[in-house]
């Protein structure tokens, strides 16, 4: 991939009677690449499992296991592959789909496990006038 790119993936929806959001960011720059995801306000227990799986042109591509820690006033899953923290990261278009699914096996993302939320990747409009992050 060449140039810059950068894409959000953004969904809510109602998991045993809580709002839950799952939240993705990619960044692809000269300077390097980095995948960010979490899943908020959680109504699992802490310490569970969650893992994020990336929908890439008809694969699944395990990305990451995430533990459920109290944050703030609620529980959160992430997960965090930068190029500059040694990572690589997938490249990821616009149309690919950020998934939570409930589990994990053991410290790696098991993508057969239970679907919780799933959020497309679109390009993120905020960069246009926002490019010193």
């Amino acid at each position: 991939m060449s140039g810059e790119a950068q894409l959000s993936a953004r969904n809510a929806t109602v998991i045993s009677g809580a709002m839950v959001e799952l939240r993705g960011n990619f960044r692809h720059h000269p300077e390097g690449t980095r995948l960010d995801g979490e899943f908020l306000d959680i109504n699992m227990p802490v310490g569970s499992a969650v893992s994020f799986c990336l929908m890439h042109g008809g694969q699944t591509i395990p990305l990451a296991a995430g533990i459920i820690q109290l944050q703030d006033q609620g529980r959160q899953a992430e997960f965090h592959i930068r190029t500059d923290e040694g990572n690589s990261p997938p490249n990821v278009h616009a149309g690919d789909v950020l998934q939570a699914r409930d589990g994990a096996n053991v410290t790696t993302a098991d993508c057969s496990r239970p679907l919780l939320a799933a959020g497309m990747f679109v390009t993120d409009s905020s960069s246009a006038s926002n490019n010193s992050q």
